[in-house]
């Protein structure tokens, strides 16, 4: 890698930490003789660039890497799901059975029930509130930290 082009990073502790996979025999510039740095630099000057010196295949691999870390997301989720099975409140709401929805003409007058106009939350709503928070344990299992 070239010192000039070189930039401020933090410690990296992934695969990259590792250095550059490329076999291309480029073992970084404290290593290399002025005889090799003077090519490389000739050829900087004249446009003729390494094989794997980075250039404009950067964004592809990024978008590839994205794909890839996307598919292997979506598997982890699947496996977890077949692995996990159901939650326990949808085990106990089978056991129990779903429970038609409050009918005021069928039971006496309840005053929290009947009288809270805005605090009414019907089946629908109720559903809703339910499966947004099924949701949770997808937001907080994955991401990208870079």
């Amino acid at each position: 890698m070239d010192p000039t082009k070189l930039r401020a990073r933090g410690f990296q502790t992934g695969k990259g930490a590792r250095g550059p996979t490329s076999g291309g025999g480029d073992l970084g510039a404290w290593t290399e003789t002025p005889e090799q740095k003077r090519k490389r630099l000739e050829n900087e000057v004249m446009g003729v660039a390494a094989p794997g010196s980075g250039g404009a295949g950067g964004a592809g691999d990024r978008d590839v890497r994205k794909q890839r870390d996307e598919e292997t997301a979506r598997r982890v989720r699947k496996l977890e799901e077949k692995r996990k099975g159901e939650s326990l409140y949808e085990r106990h709401r089978e056991k129990v059975g779903e429970k038609e929805d409050d009918d005021p003409s069928k039971r006496a007058f309840d005053y929290s029930k009947d009288m809270a106009g805005g605090m009414r939350i019907d089946g629908t709503k109720r559903k809703e509130m339910i499966r947004k928070a099924g949701e949770f344990g997808s937001k907080f299992s994955g991401g990208s930290y870079l």
